[in-house]
């Protein structure tokens, strides 16, 4: 039987999520899985989801506030790739992750009461 699912389901989904953005963010390129080879569209996609991830562990009152960390953090993953000989830094980057938040942040807020699961605990 399935058990209920938890706002903890859901964090411990989003640290999951979290650690494998950092993962593949802080690879060297030569080693990455061939998702796909339009890199703006995986950032979108990984912040985007993360975003969306956030909206179910969280209160709605709080979803700005980790709405804005996530900015932070991937602002920290693009200064982290300029540090290494095998990534750079790019505002292009950066600015695919703002808004795969910002679409997440509007789709969760406008949509909340449809893609929200009843009753979390």
């Amino acid at each position: 039987m399935l058990k209920k699912v938890t706002r903890f389901h859901f964090k411990v989904l989003f640290v999951v999520c979290l650690l494998s953005v950092s993962y593949l963010a802080l690879m060297p390129i030569a080693e990455l899985p061939n998702i796909s080879s339009y890199d703006k569209a995986n950032h979108f996609i990984a912040f985007f989801v993360l975003s969306v991830l956030q909206s179910f562990c969280y209160t709605k009152s709080r979803n700005v506030n980790v709405m804005a960390w996530l900015f932070v953090y991937g602002m920290l993953l693009e200064v982290l790739q300029g540090t290494t000989t095998f990534r750079h830094f790019s505002y292009l980057d950066l600015l695919a992750d703002v808004f795969g938040i910002v679409v997440g942040l509007i789709l969760t807020t406008t949509l909340w009461p449809y893609l929200r699961p009843n009753k979390i605990n």
